[in-house]
């Protein structure tokens, strides 16, 4: 069987009754999460630019864009959930994926699952599925296909939405195939582009692709049923190395189980967040004077150095993937917030002055702790102050449920009036109560 027969089979055999309850649970706290981060990315400044293209071309259509109210047509609903999902940088990460695993399923399954009226089981259960395959993949591919600049968010989660859409449109396994075959040909996103608006867009356009896929085979448009492993399929030309065993073991585990789904409590890349949360950690528990610090070293695994990027950021976009300035504004600021990542933040004088003390290179000791696959999970942090001390710490990027229900509560406030935000967080938390997806929409902007 090829991949896109085993792929196609998965999609077609998982029901609602086959998730775990651990995998419910991820899976829930995931679109929380999501809603949320959506939910504020609808106003940044990328948040007008979407509702002012999407007016321009036509906003009509059973779908909602999520903060902005608008109804529009599946793909478009899909891609703009995708782009304001991932503004701010703010979602969830998966190491089997290496990217972002909500940002490109999430919208398509909302925007198909809308048109259609599913349920809430009948959403959970497209939006696993989903990720499985996008993080399956990420297994065969990587970590070559990252290490050669594609964006794993946009290029594997066109995967992941595609599964998702066309399980909750019924895709029989041939239109499944044909469907995994034209996101083959859809699949793009560079990481070159990181550190611009256009990285936001790679997510969009992944949900976008998915959802067109998955329609689009449903009708009866064809593609090659072997295009990921074909000579001049997929696989070879994004990777020439990889390992398809991964697929033989989908849903056994579910990744979003084992090793599981990250969630960002900093709106930036979360390669930054293990040393963002030991450096807090030693200047709170050791009650250290920022003008006390005299440098600040990070050890980090090869992972983490290979996507923060900007060493000296210009604009705050970049500043989303610089070590430097994570390190700069969490001494500065005692914390790393939505509003420090602007131009004018990380040109400030005093943020330059702080960012030239730090730093930021492999530490083979550390990088020897984790494959490059969890290379997110852990930072040394050493502190050195101007009375001769130095402490070092550890850290580890970690949120649970409390925190996560938090930040939905910040997030989502700075949209929706309280009542809605309470009661869109029960009706997400409970979602398998849930008799149409639309009742949920509808709270949503």
């Amino acid at each position: 069987m090829s991949l896109q027969e085993k792929m196609s089979e998965f999609v077609n055999r998982a029901e609602y009754r086959d998730l775990p309850a651990d995998a419910l649970r991820v899976a829930k706290q995931s679109l929380l999460d999501y809603f949320g981060v959506t939910l504020v990315g609808s106003v940044d400044p990328i948040g007008d630019i979407i509702k002012s293209y999407l007016e321009e071309v036509g906003c009509v259509g059973p779908s909602t864009v999520v903060g902005l109210g608008l109804k529009t047509s599946c793909p478009d609903a899909a891609f703009a959930n995708g782009v304001l999902g991932h503004a701010l940088d703010f979602d969830d990460s998966s190491p089997s994926l290496l990217g972002h695993p909500s940002v490109p399923v999430a919208p398509a399954v909302l925007a198909v699952a809308e048109l259609l009226e599913a349920s809430g089981k009948e959403l959970l259960t497209a939006y696993s599925i989903g990720v499985e395959i996008e993080c399956k993949l990420g297994l065969v591919v990587n970590p070559i296909h990252m290490a050669k600049g594609w964006h794993c968010t946009s290029t594997l989660g066109t995967f992941g939405a595609t599964a998702a859409a066309g399980k909750l449109l019924d895709l029989d396994s041939e239109q499944m195939m044909y469907a995994f075959g034209i996101a083959a040909s859809e699949s793009a996103g560079i990481r070159a582009n990181f550190g611009t608006m256009t990285k936001p867009f790679h997510a969009g356009r992944a949900a976008e692709n998915g959802v067109v896929a998955a329609m689009l085979a449903k009708k009866g448009f064809t593609s090659n049923k072997n295009a990921l492993e074909e000579e001049f399929g997929y696989l070879k030309v994004t990777t020439r190395e990889y390992n398809t065993e991964a697929i033989e073991k989908l849903g056994d585990p579910w990744e979003m189980v084992a090793p599981g789904i990250y969630y960002k409590l900093y709106p930036c890349c979360h390669y930054g967040h293990a040393a963002i949360n030991a450096l807090l950690s030693v200047m709170r528990d050791n009650k250290i004077d920022t003008n006390n610090v005299a440098s600040v070293e990070v050890g980090a695994t090869q992972a983490i150095y290979d996507n923060l990027i900007y060493h000296e950021p210009k604009t705050g976009l970049e500043g989303k993937f610089s070590m430097q300035f994570f390190m700069a504004d969490a001494l500065l600021e005692g914390g790393v917030k939505f509003e420090d990542f602007t131009d004018e933040k990380v040109r400030d004088p005093k943020v330059i002055e702080f960012m030239k003390k730090t730093k930021f290179e492999v530490d083979p000791e550390v990088d020897k702790l984790v494959p490059y696959g969890l290379g997110a999970a852990i930072s040394r942090v050493k502190i050195r102050t101007r009375d001769g001390k130095e402490f070092i710490k550890d850290g580890m990027p970690t949120a649970g449920l409390e925190e996560l229900k938090n930040k939905y509560g910040m997030c989502a406030g700075c949209v929706l009036p309280q009542e809605k935000v309470k009661e869109s967080m029960n009706l997400i938390l409970e979602l398998e109560k849930l008799d149409s997806v639309k009742r949920l929409m509808r709270l949503m902007y």
